[in-house]
């Protein structure tokens, strides 16, 4: 059996805090990606961690899920992923030998992580998005005609894993890392999904 993968970069949000707005939008090879067959398609969807602004958050989140209706594919399983911060001075430079490992354990308990408000990166404003989407996916699953939006939770376990890092990114993570366990995440609410088949069922946590 063959799996079509794929993935594409859309515009939205600002990539510092004083650059221009971007135009988000689901353009057509996603939508022609999605239609080319009538056969269920998982969709996994995130809008990216450049918002320093919760307005152009809340616009972008809104045209995605319109568009993603508008497709009228309730046969479709579709996740939205949370979103991860970064972690300020996080372990590895550029040119560190993964080889050898980190040498640095991830921190035991979300207390451990803190970040002021107002962070330059506006990674302080990354709970409350997520705690927004969450909301605003169960008002869009109350519509039974379209497809339901379920939320794939990364963040708490995310928040730990200053350790995976990799040359002096401070936001992405390394592979194999904690992506790999986003996939067990994934996998685990599939199967929890196909044991509730028929029911009004939404991972939501």
């Amino acid at each position: 059996m063959v799996v079509d993968v794929f993935h594409k970069r859309d515009s939205g949000g600002n990539a510092f805090p004083h650059s221009p707005r971007g135009v988000y939008e689901i353009d057509s090879n996603i939508t022609s990606f999605i239609c080319n067959s009538t056969d269920r398609v998982l969709g996994i969807f995130n809008i990216g961690a450049h918002y320093h602004n919760f307005s152009h958050y809340q616009e972008d989140l809104d045209i995605m899920l319109l568009s993603l209706s508008d497709l009228a594919r309730p046969q479709d399983i579709y996740f939205f992923r949370a979103t991860s911060p970064g972690h300020d001075n996080c372990c590895c430079k550029k040119g560190f030998n993964w080889t050898h490992g980190t040498r640095i354990a991830p921190m035991k308990s979300s207390s451990d992580y803190s970040l002021i408000e107002g962070h330059k990166y506006s990674w302080d404003k990354f709970e409350a998005y997520n705690a927004y989407t969450q909301k605003l996916l169960l008002l869009f699953n109350q519509n039974e005609s379209i497809a339901p939006f379920h939320f794939l939770n990364i963040y708490n376990m995310t928040l730990l894993r200053h350790d995976a890092h990799g040359e002096g990114d401070c936001l992405h993570f390394t592979a194999p890392g904690p992506v790999d366990w986003w996939n067990h995440l994934l996998f685990t609410n599939l199967l929890h999904l196909s044991q509730h088949r028929g029911g009004n069922c939404h991972m939501s946590e």
